[in-house]
């Protein structure tokens, strides 16, 4: 397991350093053999999921490929949804746009800006982020976001549907049950 440990530290680091396609397979793995499949990243913008203590690492080759038959005409951004809405714009290609938006989620308590923290450079402005959404007239979006208070009370003028049930765990030592909600401008829920 060491070794496994050692050797998930150098990809995590070859990652961090690397901007080109190899940077992808890089991402499959550390998505597989981090801690929980998480995405997180410092303060200083770089990827730091600690290493999951997997035995195997499990992929499915046909599955890849088919989702990557599937996607050859699809166009990929991560940015800023300020930067990608721009891009979007510039293009033209808003009103064919379905946007898939999965921002920090804001959990039941009073350390909500803290907990934001551990995940983004910088805290996260949900109303303004919605409020953004809702100029998205010609566009479809969907937004994942746990089941709060707060989160309602920001999301909650969009259509709402719930996801699942699941056990979050934050890290070994922390588990706790958690409702993911889907947000969107469009029906999306079965009756």
């Amino acid at each position: 397991m060491k070794e496994k440990e050692e050797y998930y530290y150098q990809i995590r680091e070859k990652f961090n350093k690397t901007d080109n396609k190899i940077r992808t397979v890089y991402f499959l793995f550390l998505m597989k053999a981090g801690f929980n499949g998480v995405y997180r990243e410092n303060s200083k913008g770089k990827f730091n999921v600690p290493f999951g203590k997997k035995e195997y690492i499990r992929i499915d080759y046909d599955n890849l490929k088919h989702i990557s038959d599937l996607i050859q005409n699809v166009e990929f951004y991560n940015l800023e949804y300020q930067e990608l809405f721009k891009i979007l714009k510039t293009k033209k290609i808003i009103n064919n746009a379905f946007l898939y938006c999965d921002p920090p989620y804001l959990p039941e308590d009073d350390i909500v800006n803290q907990k934001q923290l551990l995940y983004t450079k910088e805290i996260f402005d949900h109303e303004e982020f919605v409020n953004n959404m809702f100029k998205l007239t010609s566009a479809k979006y969907m937004i994942s976001m746990t089941d709060s208070k707060i989160a309602n009370d920001i999301y909650g003028k969009l259509e709402k549907c719930t996801a699942k049930e699941l056990i979050r765990t934050i890290n070994p030592q922390r588990s706790f049950k958690s409702t993911e909600l889907i947000f969107s401008n469009y029906k999306i829920c079965k009756e």
